[in-house]
């Protein structure tokens, strides 16, 4: 039986598996599937649940938080920032839910604080234009 090899890496993880039978994905278009022998291809993958079959017959599931996949000569490649995997969907889904939600506080925490710097600088230059420099 021909099968995919899957190759999925993040920032800090790595992960290889070599009995998929069939991967399905989403993309900006909608959903997708990709089976052994399939043509070149690449795409960017939605945030959110990708799975694919095992040789066992049992279904693998990979929760993303975004990517791109590339599909070339029987191999999955797919680079993320983060992935998960697992056999319970819903605890992946909750999971990555949830360090997403971490992710986008921490990107507003981030936008604040270089808000906050802007307006520091904008306020001195706002000083020295006036001469209220005031240097130590």
């Amino acid at each position: 039986m021909n099968v995919l090899q899957l190759s999925l890496e993040s920032a800090t993880d790595r992960l290889e598996e070599s009995a998929a039978v069939s991967f399905v994905g989403e993309d900006p278009s909608g959903q997708f599937g990709i089976l052994p022998g399939h043509a070149r291809f690449m795409t960017p993958l939605s945030a959110g649940l990708c799975r694919y079959r095992r040789q066992a017959g049992d279904w693998r599931y990979l929760g993303t938080t975004g990517g791109i996949l590339y599909c070339a000569d029987g191999t999955l490649h797919i680079a993320t920032r983060r992935f998960l995997t697992g056999d319970d969907p819903d605890r992946l889904s909750a999971e990555l839910e949830r360090q997403l939600a971490a992710e986008a506080e921490a990107s507003r925490e981030l936008r604040e604080s270089l808000q906050q710097i802007e307006q520091g600088i904008v306020r001195r230059l706002w000083q020295l234009r006036r001469g209220e420099a005031g240097f130590p």
